[in-house]
């Protein structure tokens, strides 16, 4: 079952927000344990 181009790219863009989420998060986890408040 070949997948439309339209929902392959908004999965694409979605795992791009997702990552992008994930590093965030990843980033105030890392700040958070070298400089605890």
């Amino acid at each position: 079952m070949p997948i439309p181009v339209e929902t392959d790219e908004e999965f694409h863009t979605l795992a791009t927000s997702l990552s992008q989420k994930l590093e965030m998060m990843a980033a105030k986890a890392e700040a958070n344990e070298r400089d605890p408040a």
